[in-house]
């Protein structure tokens, strides 16, 4: 099965003070950030399936979006370690796919992919933003008792802002995170996720490294 599309479509995004301190915990305290207007979205793909278990969904699209918003270090203080919003009028080129396997109702699989292209009117760079992306993960269900996840992902180099204004090129990285959760009732589980199994030393903020291994253990209860 094939199924071709396209369209034209516009949006304002509308960015909270939840949503980046969620995406950016490194913020200024008391920053706010601008909203952004995406003019145009023009997208084109095929979706479809191969047979009853392969899905794809292959994408492409151009925006124009006014005051989009990048990180840039704040350089007001001498550590240099907040963030402050820095805004672009930006023409965007996203290309990707994504695939996905379902063995059946307990096992499926997951690959997507993605292309950046970033055209900036007076912004250097698009700050921390990456040029490629490409994730696999796996979710293994056993009678809804064990539930396993697991995934792998590259991000591609992005830059991030120097002292003396020069770019910085950070270096790409890969990770790979495993989750198990035990439903012991309805209203008990036990989990236990591993982040960072390849124990990568990369930053995903300038001047901020990952934990080079982290694991998680706790249960969940509800009333």
């Amino acid at each position: 099965m094939l199924v071709p599309y396209l369209g034209l479509d516009g949006k304002r995004e509308v960015n909270n003070y939840r949503k980046i301190i969620f995406e950016n915990p490194y913020l200024k305290p008391g920053t706010r950030v601008r909203d952004s207007e995406y003019a145009l979205i023009g997208y084109a793909g095929l979706k479809g399936r191969f047979s009853s278990k392969l899905t794809y969904n292959i994408k492409a699209s151009y925006s124009r979006i006014d005051s989009m918003y990048f990180y840039e270090n704040y350089t007001g203080d001498t550590l240099r370690n907040q963030f402050i919003p820095v805004y672009d009028n930006v023409s965007l080129m996203d290309i990707g796919g994504e695939f996905t396997w379902h063995q059946s109702d307990k096992l499926q699989f997951l690959v997507k992919a993605g292309y950046f292209k970033y055209e900036m009117d007076t912004l250097q760079k698009a700050w921390h933003k990456p040029a490629f992306q490409i994730s696999c993960g796996a979710g293994y269900n056993i009678r809804d008792k064990i539930l396993t996840t697991a995934n792998i992902f590259f991000t591609g180099s992005r830059y991030a802002k120097g002292i003396n204004q020069d770019p910085i090129e950070m270096k790409p990285y890969l990770d790979a995170n495993l989750a198990i959760e035990y439903r012991y009732t309805k209203i008990l589980s036990f989990f236990l996720r591993l982040n960072n199994l390849t124990a990568a030393k990369y930053q995903i903020w300038n001047q901020y490294p990952v934990q080079r291994f982290q694991f998680l253990v706790g249960f969940s209860y509800a009333l």
